[in-house]
């Protein structure tokens, strides 16, 4: 009886509420950099349920039930994570099991995106997708480091930012969340690889990128600001959303090649510092 008061009154809304709380404070933010209208509060909620009630055009080339099936499996993997995210947060602490789950998880979302480009068999799709993986992948080299410093640090009591080697992982975290938040979030980039995608799939793929934006501040605060009480975990996230968001930004507005370089230079060897630093217990 517990489980099921427990999933209804405080599951459910959290795995409901984040995705769109994350789009909202998102396009807020975009708003106020840009210098553009804001829109409504409930706007994410229209464009997910206009999507639901349209049609799903199917391409002729291609494959079907990958690029129907895509989608459900990116939504599922990241109401997954929403789960195991809340689940740390009530403990009060995120285990390095879950912090390496969570990790393959945000692997999973652009994993699952090029696998539904290159099922719509549109080559348009397919034409950037080779970059743009490589610069994911470039962008979470560093937070491997983070995961391994992590696991050094693992017994430790210390308050992880007063420690050097976790303010550096800190720093390399955000960047590295940042970096790749330029690749799943920007409408820009990720729209042409969704181009075959309509109706309930694309609402599917759109929430599932929400889901993203949401939980990588709590992943954050999970790993370097816990124990959260409610009004300083607030208050965190959504410096933590700025921090991640600010960077986005910045970052999205290099040439790719620049952003590769500077993620696969300045900030690997950031992280191989932390990581030197985590083994010297510093």
């Amino acid at each position: 009886m517990n489980n099921i008061k427990s999933f209804v009154f405080l599951d459910l809304p959290f795995v409901l509420i984040l995705p769109f709380f994350a789009a909202v404070l998102d396009r807020r933010l975009v708003a106020i950099s840009r210098v553009r209208p804001k829109q409504s509060i409930f706007q994410p909620f229209y464009e997910v349920m206009k999507l639901l009630g349209s049609e799903t055009l199917l391409p002729k080339e291609g494959s079907i039930p990958i690029l129907l099936l895509a989608p459900l499996v990116a939504l599922t993997v990241m109401v997954f994570a929403a789960m195991v995210s809340l689940s740390a947060l009530l403990a009060g602490e995120l285990l390095f099991s879950d912090a390496f789950l969570l990790f393959y998880i945000f692997l999973i979302l652009p994993f699952v995106i090029g696998v539904g480009a290159l099922a719509s068999g549109n080559p348009l799709s397919i034409f950037d997708l080779p970059r743009a993986v490589s610069r994911m992948i470039v962008a979470d080299l560093p937070f491997i480091a983070v995961l391994t410093a992590f696991l050094f640090r693992s017994g430790s009591k210390t308050s992880h930012l007063f420690v050097p080697s976790s303010f550096l992982a800190f720093i390399v975290t955000i960047i590295s969340f940042g970096a790749k938040s330029v690749e799943i979030l920007d409408d820009g980039r990720i729209d042409k690889f969704l181009l075959e995608y309509s109706g309930p799939p694309l609402a599917l793929f759109t929430v599932s990128r929400w889901f993203f934006v949401g939980l990588l501040p709590i992943f954050v605060l999970l790993l370097f600001l816990s124990p959260l009480t409610v009004y300083g975990g607030i208050i965190k996230y959504f410096a933590v959303f700025i921090l991640i968001f600010l960077v986005k930004e910045i970052l999205s507005r290099l040439d790719p090649a620049h952003r590769l370089k500077i993620l696969f230079g300045p900030l690997n060897v950031l992280a191989l510092s932390m990581l030197l630093l985590a083994a010297l217990g510093l």
